[in-house]
C-alpha cells in the first residue's frame, strides 16, 4: 500500500512539472484563440468602447484603446461622446496615433471627476510622419513650429545663469534675446562673409535707448567708434575703400605722391581720410577726378583729415581738417 502511494505522488508530481512547463511556455490570449504575436494578446473591448484594457483603475491608471492606438493617462473612452471619461478625480492625458496621416499627438485635459466625461481638451503635442513636431500647432514644413498661445511669457522661454530669452513675450508679443549671464555676449550670424538684415523701411533701430523707443532709423545713446584700416600706397596707387569708413593712408613713396580712390559700395557711405603719423610733412595728396569732387587739391599730411560721401557716383568733400 505504502509502494502504491509513492508511485502515485511521483506520477503526480511528474505530471504537474510536465504540465507547469508546458503553461510557462504558453502564450495569453484574451479574445483571441490563437494568441502567436505575443506572450498576452487581447483583442476587442468591453462594451462598446474602445478601450481594450486598463491597469491601475482603481486609481489613476492608464488605458490602452484600439483603432486610433491610444495610451490614455486616468482616462478611458467608452464612445459615449467627446474623448473619453476620467478614470478618477484629477487631471488626465492621451497619447495617440493616427493610422492614417501617421501622426502622432499628446493632449492634455484639464481637472475632472471620476467617470465623467473629458473636455476637449488641448494639443500640446504633435508629431508628423516625417518626423517634424508641432508644439500647441500642426507641425509645418520645419523640424519645430511652436506657437505662443494664450501663454504669457510667450512661444519659447530659454533660461541663462541669471537672464532668459524670451520669444512673443506678453500681450505685445516682443522678443527678447539675451546672454544668460552678466557679460554675456550675443552673436549673430557669426561665420565669414554673412549679412544681417534688420527691418524692411520702417524699422528703427535705438542702442541703449531703453525705456525710450528710437525716433530715426538708428538712435545711439553713447559713442560711436569706427575701426581704422591702414592703406599702404606708392605715387599713383589706389586707396582701395571696400566696406571701410576710416582709414589712414600711409605714403610708400616720400614726398608727393598722387593716389586715388576705389569707388564706394553704396550711395550714403561716408569715408574719413587721415593721413598716417608715419607720412613726411606732405604725405600723398588727392585731387578731382572722375570719381572724386573735392574743394581743392588734400595732401593727407600726418593727423590731416578729410570726411567724404559716395554719391553713387563719385566721391563728394564734406569738411576737411588741417592738423599739421
Amino acid at each position: 500500500m505504502i509502494k502504491i502511494f509513492i508511485r502515485i505522488c511521483f506520477l503526480f508530481l511528474f505530471l504537474n512539472l510536465g504540465l507547469s512547463r508546458d503553461l510557462f511556455s504558453q502564450n495569453v490570449g484574451i479574445g483571441i484563440a490563437n494568441p502567436v504575436r505575443a506572450k498576452l494578446e487581447v483583442n476587442g473591448t468591453s462594451g462598446i468602447g474602445s478601450t481594450s484594457a486598463i491597469f491601475g483603475g482603481d486609481g489613476t491608471g492608464i488605458s490602452f484603446q484600439r483603432n486610433w492606438p491610444t495610451i490614455g493617462f486616468n482616462q478611458y473612452r467608452d464612445n459615449t461622446a467627446g474623448n473619453g471619461k476620467y478614470m478618477a478625480n484629477g487631471f488626465a492625458a492621451i497619447q495617440l496615433f493616427d493610422p492614417t496621416t501617421g501622426y502622432m499627438y499628446f493632449d492634455m485635459f484639464s481637472n475632472g471627476s471620476a467617470n465623467t466625461h473629458t473636455n476637449l481638451g488641448t494639443r500640446a503635442l504633435s508629431i508628423s510622419n516625417t518626423g517634424n513636431i508641432g508644439i500647441k500647432a500642426n507641425p509645418a514644413n520645419a523640424s519645430l513650429n511652436v506657437q505662443k498661445g494664450t501663454n504669457f511669457d510667450g512661444a519659447a522661454v530659454f533660461g541663462g545663469t541669471n537672464y532668459s530669452s524670451f520669444f512673443g513675450y506678453a500681450e505685445t508679443e516682443d522678443t527678447y534675446i539675451r546672454g544668460g549671464k552678466y557679460y554675456s555676449t550675443v552673436f549673430i550670424n557669426d561665420i565669414a562673409y554673412g549679412n544681417v538684415q534688420i527691418g524692411n523701411g520702417s524699422t528703427k533701430v535705438g542702442i541703449n535707448t531703453l525705456p525710450f523707443a528710437p525716433a530715426t532709423a538708428l538712435e545711439i545713446n553713447g559713442g560711436l567708434s569706427l575701426r581704422t584700416a591702414l592703406s599702404s600706397v606708392a605715387n599713383g596707387g589706389t586707396v582701395v575703400v571696400g566696406d571701410r569708413s576710416f582709414i589712414a593712408v600711409y605714403s610708400l613713396t616720400p614726398g608727393y605722391s598722387y593716389i586715388h580712390l576705389s569707388d564706394g559700395l553704396s550711395a550714403g557711405q561716408m569715408l574719413i581720410l587721415m593721413g598716417d603719423p608715419a607720412n613726411g610733412p606732405l604725405g600723398p595728396f588727392l585731387t578731382d577726378e572722375l570719381n572724386l569732387e573735392l574743394h581743392d587739391t588734400f595732401f593727407l599730411a600726418p593727423h590731416n583729415t578729410i570726411t567724404l560721401i559716395w554719391t553713387g557716383a563719385k566721391w563728394v568733400e564734406l569738411c576737411r581738417s588741417i592738423n599739421t
